[in-house]
């Protein structure tokens, strides 16, 4: 079972306690809803997965060409003797982020015939671990074939690199005569059996640490006399001795690493009997956890056997973060000069999120019914607490499920279109048994909404008296499910546009005269406090679907107001559709969106279009007549967009509204909450003073405590304004401006000398800078939000 298919079982059982079956009995008409209704809950899910990944890969296109590109450069084209390391920079995500973004790029590499192993540092304790690991994991790059040398026990993994070793003839004897010229004899390690080599053999050492003494020595306790003579005769010792001393330090680097040379030739060894031709990237996905040793012992390795037999291996290391600190404490000096490094970002999986969740509220085919204030709310929770990509499609394909588990009439969404539905029927076996019940399902959906008198045309076309010809059950049941929900859908849309137009229409003009519904239906509309009796009233004022009255009894209302609102109500709807069509919705908080994502959002009333008529100026004899047309044109292109929840308020409401709805300001709530807040800390300062009794009262601590919010709250309006740095200077000569023109005490006037607004400014500063507005390098928030929100919150914001 796969993850989509627990999740619509998990949501079967939050809704109705089972799940059910259908295997061992005939098809019931509650099977054939619960089969409909997963059909199309896996249909969705299989959608919504691809949007993801193509999300994804979109955004990662950039380092998907360019770290293929510095591979083929270095393997290919131009073969390097040093390591080609590719440094991965992952932007401090979590785990599961991050194995996302990683699986996506491997996916990416296979493309173009790369391969890739992935190191776990559990199994890589120390470098003969780690040695034997990525023999088994090139084998099963290779096949099973191969991967059979990696699976045998110590001895036979002995046997298999000593017949490496004596089987590789003229290419190892200059590396075996270079050995034996330094001393390192290794024919210990192969006469005697593993076990035995466990106890016999040198260990292996990092390349930083000397090698030690086989006799274990008492410290020699050194005074300072000795310590001065050691120091002169170290000055006095001539170069060749020091040369001497760098040879042997050297060959002690060697020396450390000779067993694990035996065991990572079988690595080299494998790949040359599979005649590999294309590059293989080692991966460490977090170099932080990785063991330090091990890491520059591997570089050593591969950066050996990669020039000596010419080996396309390549390495790859994950850093959370782009300071050179991380790097600098796991690779020692003297391993990075074997390496080639090209850094690349991983771009944020915040923003991949912010733009699935566009894309979807922009699909056609997207079922949910959720609107702006859900939007929002979302948005603000991924910016401000963070949420990974599998968590995100957890939830969601928990909601889709039990959208679909609750929504009695789930057929009538959008998902239901006419050259899908055979692939969703195709999964039923008696055709006839869904006809049937889905004449059950309409007819009990038209008894329960009495207002829907007009779907009995679609009940009737159930026979089907079209001249069409309908080949099978199948496609007679699209065609009905297809006619029913565009029915459906355009019913609704109707009360959409005259509810929206109602609550325009309704504002007050220039003489305080109400709107032109105030006399009509309005009224009995917004009374009501159900969706169905608003549409029941709809229906018995205006006769819905007859578009025709409609248009006729709006522009009968409008006829009798004076020529003069009609001409502002035409630019006034012309303004707010302009609006609509430059709409540029900016994501609050210190993220900002890519250009994808500005362009995505910006194509939400793409469609949404309006044929500008001839200008209505105020000598215009037809502007009533114009105007007429123009409503028309208005409620036809209405009525005939295909538009979501999100498109509808992007068409109607004013570019600053949208703004706000659509995009949370974090930074910019957090400010304002402070700068209201003065208010209700005085009024509640009253409020206390009020019980007591007058002499208790202090009016200088009554005086300091408002003009301390008054001064915070014109420093943060003034904050509000600023960039990313901030001009003290300028900011402190705006806030004293302001307090001179704000207060201007007859009597008192030491109140605005200088060192008194000074020290005003300086306190009120000191406030906003302990809450984490401003510090020395510029503006910022962490602080605050940090006291807000917490500190496990604040990783994505």
């Amino acid at each position: 079972m796969n993850n989509t298919e627990y999740e619509y079982n998990r949501a079967c059982i939050v809704v109705n306690g089972n799940v059910g079956s259908t295997a061992h009995r005939p098809p019931s008409r509650k099977d054939f809803v619960n089969s409909l209704r997963k059909g199309q809950f896996l249909r969705y899910n299989k959608f919504f997965e691809e949007e993801i990944n193509r999300t994804v890969e979109n955004n990662n296109r950039g380092i998907y060409t360019n770290c293929i590109e510095f591979i083929k450069q270095h393997c290919i084209k131009c073969f390097s003797k040093d390591v080609p390391t590719n440094i991965v920079i992952t932007n401090c995500e979590s785990s599961s982020n991050n194995d996302t973004q990683f699986g996506s790029l491997f996916d990416a590499l296979k493309r173009h015939q790369i391969l890739n192993f992935v190191i776990d540092e559990k199994k890589c304790g120390t470098t003969k671990n780690m040695i034997s690991y990525i023999q088994k994991g090139v084998g099963d790059l290779f096949g099973p074939e191969y991967k059979s040398q990696g699976d045998h026990s110590d001895e036979e993994l002995k046997v298999v690199v000593s017949s490496d070793e004596s089987s590789s003839g003229d290419e190892d004897s200059e590396d075996d005569q270079e050995e034996r010229r330094r001393g390192i004899s290794q024919k210990s390690q192969k006469d005697y059996p593993m076990e035995d080599q466990e106890n016999t053999a040198p260990k292996s050492y990092s390349l930083g640490r000397p090698l030690p003494s086989e006799k274990k020595c008492e410290p020699y306790q050194r005074g300072d006399d000795d310590f001065e003579d050691y120091t002169k005769a170290f000055a006095k010792a001539p170069y060749w001795y020091l040369r001497g001393l760098g040879d042997l330090e050297r060959e002690t680097k060697a020396s450390s690493l000779a067993t694990d040379k035996i065991g990572f030739s079988g690595v080299k060894k494998m790949i040359k009997n599979a005649q590999c031709k294309h590059p293989i990237v080692i991966v460490i996905q977090n170099i932080k956890t990785f063991p330090t040793d091990n890491l520059n012992d591997l570089i050593y390795l591969i950066k050996k056997y990669r020039a000596k037999h010419k080996l396309k291996l390549c390495l790859m290391l994950g850093v959370k973060s782009n300071s050179y600190e991380d790097l600098m404490s796991k690779i020692s000096i003297t391993t990075s000069n074997f390496m080639i490094v090209k850094k690349f970002y991983f771009p944020s999986i915040k923003r991949i999120l912010l733009e699935v969740i566009y894309r979807l509220l922009k699909s056609k085919r997207n079922c949910y019914i959720f609107g702006t204030k859900f939007l929002s709310s979302i948005i603000e929770n991924i910016q401000v607490y963070g949420l990974s990509l599998e968590k995100f499609k957890r939830i969601m394909h928990f909601l889709i499920a039990h959208h679909f588990r609750t929504n009695k009439y789930f057929f009538v969404n959008g998902m239901i279109q006419p050259s899908e539905e055979i692939e969703l029927l195709d999964q039923i076996k008696n055709e006839d048994m869904d006809l049937k019940c889905l004449k059950v399902v309409m007819k009990q959906f038209e008894e329960q909404n009495d207002n829907l008198r007009e779907l009995e045309n679609c009940i009737k076309s159930l026979n089907m008296s079209s001249t069409e010809i309908i080949e099978t059950p199948a496609e007679e049941l699209k065609g009905v499910l297809y006619e029913f929900y565009k029915k459906k859908m355009l019913y609704f849309k109707a009360y959409d546009l005259l509810e929206e137009l109602c609550i325009y229409f309704l504002a007050a003009d220039s003489k305080g005269n109400e709107g032109i519904f105030k006399n009509c239906f309005c009224l009995n509309i917004f009374s009501c406090k159900t969706v169905d009796q608003k549409m029941k009233v709809v229906v018995e004022e205006l006769e819905v679907p007859d578009w025709s009255k409609v248009t006729d009894w709006l522009l009968d209302q409008l006829s009798k107001r004076k020529s003069r609102f009609l001409i502002q109500c035409h630019k006034d709807l012309q303004e707010r559709i302009s609006q609509a069509k430059s709409i540029d919705v900016t994501m609050g908080g210190k993220s900002k969106p890519s250009n994808r994502t500005k362009k995505l959002i910006n194509s939400f009333s793409k469609d949404v279009f309006q044929k500008e008529d001839t200008e209505i100026t105020l000598n215009s004899q037809d502007h009533e007549k114009i105007f007429k047309g123009w409503l028309k044109n208005y409620i036809f292109c209405y009525l005939n967009l295909d538009l979501s929840m999100i498109e509808k308020e992007a068409f109607i409401l004013e570019n600053s509204q949208m703004t706000a709805r659509i995009s949370p300001d974090i930074q910019g709530n957090m400010a304002k909450s402070i700068m209201d807040s003065a208010d209700c800390i005085f009024t509640n300062f009253k409020a206390n003073y009020e019980v007591k009794s007058k002499d208790d009262l202090k009016k200088s601590d009554e005086e300091y405590l408002t003009q301390y919010e008054k001064d915070v709250t014109k420093l943060m309006e003034g904050y509000r304004l600023y960039g990313k740095d901030i001009d003290v200077n300028d900011w402190y000569k705006k806030f004293c401006h302001k307090i001179r023109d704000e207060e201007r005490p007859p009597d008192n006037r030491d109140k605005h000398e200088p060192a008194v607004l000074a020290d005003r400014f300086l306190k009120a500063l000191g406030d906003l800078k302990f809450m984490g507005f401003i510090s020395e390098s510029g503006r910022g928030t962490y602080i605050f939000k940090r006291n807000y929100f917490g500190k496990n919150m604040l990783k994505l914001i």
